[in-house]
């Protein structure tokens, strides 16, 4: 069995220039035909939150949670 695949994003407050990590993950066997919906994220710095997704085809994003936007992600 193999593990999943791990990787992690810094994200940045482009109004407050807050700093934060997201981890993510996906399955070994991830297809790209599955779009983004097998992403999983496994931890996430408490000063932002996912916003949620209307189509599981989009890549995850995320917002500060003090300024309601999104994050820029590096």
């Amino acid at each position: 069995m193999s593990s999943r695949d791990r990787w992690t994003k810094r994200l940045t407050c482009p109004i407050c220039g807050r700093r934060g990590v997201v981890e993510l993950s996906d399955p070994p066997d991830h297809t790209y035909q599955a779009g983004y919906r097998d992403i999983s994220v496994d931890k996430l710095s408490e000063d932002f939150q996912e916003v949620t997704r209307s189509d599981l085809a989009q890549e995850p994003q995320f917002q500060c949670v003090d300024h309601k936007v999104r994050a820029i992600q590096q």
